[in-house]
Formats: structure tokens, sequence, C-alpha cells
């Protein structure tokens, strides 16, 4: 995670070194996350998006529905029950710029963790047996890395070319993604982890994918 935010934040300083307009947006991507971003352009046909999310309600539920239609039910159940999601988002796109129409190529890293995931249910689907459970409370951590694609296109407000709105269609796809169980005390899960582990990178990997209908505010400066 910290490698991650130190490239992160080595892609962006060099943006805005290189750029020659940057914009500030904020808004939402439906049904995934809330979001707020810098955009960095090189010139008028390309540009850097570096944005952060937040997973929250009511897209915690929404999210995991979408998993379960695609065909991940049973997994998703017994795993992570109803302990809806929250977590970070980071997401870095790059940008082709056509007037006011643009497409991007787009990588996302998910941080998501469910608090109070159902001991029992976990016992039964993997087949092991954890310690004192009913005196432990479980929680889930699980990063996922996508990528995907985006179009989307600018609207500015009147002659003031400074500000306006965003409107884009996107879809990633689960490429990797590792998850993991702590409890409130010490107690050794790794071999539970291993398991959980390969069940849910099965269904993230095979059936992850995450569409969006992206609106964001944006302001040039």
């Amino acid at each position: 995670m910290k490698k991650l935010l130190a490239f992160l934040l080595c892609i962006c300083l060099s943006s805005i070194v290189y750029s020659q307009k940057a914009q500030i947006q904020l808004g939402t991507q439906v049904p995934l996350n809330y979001a707020a971003g810098l955009e960095f352009f090189a010139n008028k046909n390309l540009s850097l998006n570096m944005q952060v999310g937040y997973l929250t309600k009511p897209y915690d539920e929404v999210i995991l529905e979408i998993l379960k239609k695609l065909g991940t039910e049973e997994a998703i159940v017994y795993t992570i029950g109803n302990s809806n999601p929250h977590g970070i988002i980071l997401q870095p796109t790059l940008k082709f710029h056509l007037g006011t129409i643009y497409a991007g190529l787009t990588y996302s890293y998910y941080n998501l963790k469910a608090n109070d995931v159902p001991s029992d249910a976990i016992e039964y689907y993997y087949d092991v047996n954890i310690p004192n459970r009913y005196d432990r409370i479980l929680n889930l951590e699980s990063n996922l890395h996508n990528a995907g694609l985006l179009i989307g296109k600018e609207i500015t407000f009147g002659q003031n070319d400074k500000s306006g709105l965003k409107f884009e269609l996107s879809v990633q796809k689960t490429f990797a993604s590792s998850s993991n169980l702590y409890a409130n005390e010490s107690i050794d899960l790794s071999r539970l982890n291993t398991l959980v582990t390969e069940e849910l990178n099965h269904y993230y990997v095979d059936y992850g994918y995450l569409p969006s209908f992206n609106i964001f505010y944006f302001y040039n400066f």
C-alpha cells in the first residue's frame, strides 16, 4: 500500500511540473463511490487524472448486489454476509481529448473492509474451526486491482469555460486481489486466510466487473 501511494504521488508531482493546465473535480461514480480528483493537462489532447474515492452507503449494498448477480452469491454470502463493505479507492486515469469528448485508460485500487463478518457461516463454508468464535469479532479486508476504459463529455457553464460538468461511462475489470481476515484479539488465521484469499480471488477475478455512470463538477485553474 505504501509503495503504491508513493508511486501515485510521484506521478502526481511529475504531472504538476509538466502540466499546462490543471482542473479540480468533485462528484460520484454511480454505483461505486464518491470521489474527488485533480486533472493535469500536458496539452489540449492529453491529460492525467488522479482521483480518490470513498465507498460507503448506499453504494456498499449495491456493489455486493453486483457481485452476487454476476455469479458470486455463495462466496459473498458465506464470507461477507450482511457486513456491507466500506473503503478507499485510488484511481489514476490517462485521458485522450478531442474537443469536449474524451476517452480514458484507467486503473483503480480498492481497499475494502467489512466489519463483523459471520464467523459461523465462515466455519461452515470453509470447513474450519475458529476457537471461541462467539467471543471473537472477525473483520475482512480485501484489496482489488482493476483496469478499464471510460468515455466522457465536458459541458461548460455558459461562456465561462472555467467550470462545468463531466458525464462519463466507465467499466473496469478486476485482474488481481487479496483478502485477509483478522480478529479483535490475537489468533492464528493463516490457514483460513489462505482459503479465503483463494476463494474470493477466484470470484473477484472471474466476475469482478465494475460498471459506472460518473458525474463530476469541475473547475479549471
